[in-house]
């Protein structure tokens, strides 16, 4: 059973923003909400994932965005699926086909099953590109 609910919900926390840059990024987060993306933002914890506005450390590069997965979070996809999802950079200015598709593996780390029976790339293919059978030599 998912800890995070049914239909799931994910919490996303905004670090080291500008308050400029956190309204677009909360946004940009809001506007890709669907039931492939179940991505909230939060203003304090508890939080799965958390987009840096830029590096920890201060000579992290200023153009890069982080994603990553919170420590439980991190800890509950290994406990539960052996594996976690590293941080991701994400060049500033954030595009949205790129924030979309980090925090779509973000959640099929964490709620794989959910992610699989949703994405189309993971759908069983329901008619065969072969109509007619193969010619044998």
């Amino acid at each position: 059973m998912s800890p995070f609910g049914s239909p799931p919900q994910l919490r996303l926390a905004l670090v080291f923003f500008t308050l400029e840059d956190m309204v677009i990024a909360r946004e940009l987060v809001r506007t890709m909400y669907s039931e492939l993306l179940p991505w909230v933002v939060v203003d304090e914890a508890p939080f799965e994932a958390m987009l840096l506005g830029r590096g920890p450390r201060t000579a992290d590069p200023e153009e890069l965005a982080i994603v990553r997965l919170g420590a439980s979070a991190e800890r509950y996809a290994r406990r539960a699926y052996g594996d976690a999802m590293p941080p991701i950079a994400l060049r500033k200015p954030l595009q949205p086909a790129h924030l979309k598709m980090v925090l779509e593996m973000a959640a099929a780390c964490l709620i794989p099953e959910h992610i699989s029976r949703l994405s189309p790339q993971t759908r069983p293919r329901t008619t065969s590109y072969i109509t007619r059978p193969l010619a044998l030599r």
